[in-house]
């Protein structure tokens, strides 16, 4: 992360969602008075380094010492699209890793040593502030400020969160409801919530609470799984389900209803989550699916979880003595020492090759009926579990299992790679699904189950809700679940579903769960591939090649080389059938969340650039010309300058410009 942060131009600053986690020392003012200066030099050093390492776990960054706390960041300068999760995990963290220190300074400084944690999530601007002399990198807003007020206002060993990390994150953990709270600065009560453990049954994070509606457009998806499984079943040979889509399209939800069946028909299956925050724990995702057979969690106490591995491998006739130790080390429940040790000998061949044998005897202990194992997210897959999976592919055909993989699209040709090129080695048992966007009408139905049309306000907003999504469920039901949230639309007295006035200044904006997803693809980006796509995100969302040159400071190869990464990364499309090349974001929810992250300066300066170049050339017939020059004239620095080119129906927003060609009008939202 450190490296990123130096390779890119961070100095003009972005406008991010990010949270922020504040933690202070409770009571350090009285203490520092008390103690002498080295030892309370020493407590708090020890401190930081115990909550940098928990930080850093979680791919957050430390943007300063407060001295007597720290102030961490989850979602700038690199985003994730759990940043909220992660903020809060470490936050849980944190408290745990302190208390043997707590339990020390007490008995040695009669020093009660505890901390407050304040967590909030909202738009800031970040960026590095300074000279050359002394530069850092920061966030400023009142985000920021929030965070700060929260982490005063919690008690001594607990953390407050605002509504908005809450919201995104009330699946995952248990929270207490506080009554609002008045803090300074702010002249109406805030909610906040108090976090207590990871749940034990996490809910899912996506779709609306309360609310499941019935999978729409995969019938003919779930039926090649039901087929697949139908084989097992009667030949007692193992299929490949490989399940690949873009974000949002429906993978985890397509296998979560085939599963359901599973349970009716009252078959095994056993499921292996990938974490984007586990990548660097060898065979976590292994891990996953063996708590998942042997019926215990993470958060178990230890010796329970020994127990119950014990148990498990009597029950199935296996040899505690040499499977005992690979299960122990998997599950990371060996003394930190031995972990040490084993991590050294895990870059051997023969240990690793032992490992797997102990792991391919626990998961063929079902031989004798059919089974499924699901690996998810594996878009995410640590190494050494990829390896494992390979191998899992490579060696298991003899086994009456149905073996579902699945990851996102995109990285088909990068992570996911070599467990491709293993599962086309077997064509005859796997079968390849790609996951495709719904159409209008699977859109219709589906909107249709999640908003009650009682009202022509609804039927209107719906249209537009369409619109928007392009037939990705999830985005589909964010999307519906923000105008819930933000009262844009409302159950009337009537138990009428109603738009209300917000409806449409809502319905411009992404939400912040869509934005996430979205900027933690970015930032993978290196600094000129990230600038070509924010360059053509002020284009609009069609733009022709020869128009984001213009804007382009280097070699135009090297530009058409950008482009066409971008593409095989799934941000952008290549435009078919217009005169020259173009190129459309994939996604106008893509545009409009990385053009969200220019500062409204570089904006006005870009759009101005855009006008000029657009005056002095003929990338737009006469008529359409000046609509792209009444617009971005109007967005720049000098707005007057687009005057004489408006028409009577006023400006028209590139932004909900049509995918399939830049020289199309705009169409207005209903109201507008």
């Amino acid at each position: 992360m450190a490296s990123k942060v130096e390779a890119s131009n961070y100095t003009s600053g972005e406008q991010r969602e990010v949270t922020v986690l504040f933690l202070d020392v409770t009571n350090f003012t009285a203490a520092s008075h008390r103690l002498d200066s080295e030892d309370i030099y020493l407590i708090i050093d020890e401190a930081m380094r115990l909550l940098v390492d928990i930080v850093y776990k979680y791919e957050g960054t430390v943007d300063k010492f407060t001295g007597d706390g720290l102030i961490a960041l989850f979602g700038a300068p690199i985003a994730h699209e759990n940043d909220p999760e992660r903020a809060l995990r470490s936050s849980l963290e944190m408290l745990q890793v302190l208390q043997p220190l707590r339990q020390r300074t007490l008995s040695q400084h009669n020093f009660d040593f505890q901390v407050r944690i304040g967590v909030n999530t909202g738009l800031v601007i970040a960026g590095r502030l300074g000279s050359n002399l002394h530069m850092e990198y920061t966030v400023i807003g009142d985000t920021v400020n929030m965070a700060s007020r929260l982490e005063t206002a919690a008690q001594p060993s607990s953390i407050l969160v605002s509504f908005s990390t809450y919201q995104r994150t009330r699946p995952l953990f248990n929270f207490v409801a506080l009554p609002p709270l008045t803090v300074k600065g702010y002249s109406e009560p805030v909610r906040a919530y108090r976090p207590i453990q990871v749940r034990e049954q996490p809910g899912a994070v996506r779709g609306l609470p309360g609310l499941r509606v019935p999978m729409v457009g995969r019938t003919e998806d779930i039926g090649r799984l039901h087929a697949a499984m139908q084989m097992v079943c009667t030949q007692r040979q193992r299929r490949i389900t490989l399940i690949t889509g873009e974000a949002g399209l429906g993978k985890s939800r397509l296998v979560a209803e085939f599963c359901e069946d599973l349970v009716r028909r009252q078959i095994p299956h056993f499921q292996g989550n990938c974490l984007a925050y586990a990548r660097s724990r060898p065979m976590w995702v292994v891990a996953e699916m063996i708590r998942n057979i042997v019926h215990i969690t993470e958060i178990d106490p230890v010796d329970f979880q020994i127990s119950q591995l014990r148990a498990f491998l009597a029950e199935h006739s296996l040899e505690e003595k040499e499977t005992l130790p690979a299960l122990l080390y998997i599950l990371e429940l060996l003394p930190s020492e031995e972990m040490q040790d084993i991590c050294i000998d895990l870059r051997t061949e023969d240990f690793q090759r032992r490992i797997n044998q102990r792991l391919h005897q626990v998961l063929s202990v079902f031989r004798r009926t059919p089974y499924v194992l699901v690996f998810d997210d594996l878009h995410w897959v640590d190494p050494v579990s990829r390896d494992f999976i390979i191998e899992l592919i490579q060696t298991s055909e003899d086994l009456p299992l149905h073996l579902i993989l699945i990851s996102r699209d995109f990285e088909r040709l990068t992570a996911i790679r070599p467990i491709v090129e293993a599962c086309a080695k077997k064509a005859a048992t796997f079968q390849d699904i790609r996951l495709h966007a719904l159409t209008v009408d699977e859109s219709h139905l589906l909107v249709s189950r999640l908003v009650q049309q009682t009202s022509p306000t609804i039927a209107e907003l719906n249209e537009i809700i369409i619109a928007r999504a392009e037939g990705n469920p999830f985005y589909t039901e964010e999307i519906v679940r923000m105008l819930m949230d933000k009262g844009g639309i409302i159950v009337d007295q009537s138990d009428e579903w109603v738009a209300t006035s917000r409806a449409k200044e809502l319905i411009r904006s992404v939400p912040g769960t869509l934005r996430g997803l979205i900027l933690a693809r970015f930032d993978q980006l290196n600094p000129e591939q990230r600038r070509t796509l924010q360059q053509a995100a002020v284009l609009g969302r069609s733009f022709p090649a020869r128009l984001l040159a213009e804007l382009y400071n280097g070699n135009v190869d090297t530009l058409l080389e950008h482009l066409i990464d971008l593409t095989e990364r799934q941000f952008l499309c290549e435009d078919a059938g217009t005169a020259e090349l173009g190129f459309s974001f994939r996604h106008t929810l893509i545009q409009e969340a990385v053009y969200s992250t220019l500062l409204k300066r570089e904006r006005k300066r870009l759009h101005g650039l855009v006008a000029e170049v657009i005056k002095d050339t003929t990338f737009w017939l006469p008529e359409e010309q000046a609509e792209a020059l009444a617009y971005h004239y109007a967005e720049s620095s000098d707005p007057d300058k687009a005057i004489p080119y408006l028409n009577d129906e006023g400006i028209q927003h590139p932004l909900f410009r049509p995918a399939n060609s830049y020289s199309h009008p705009s169409p207005h939202l209903p109201g507008d």
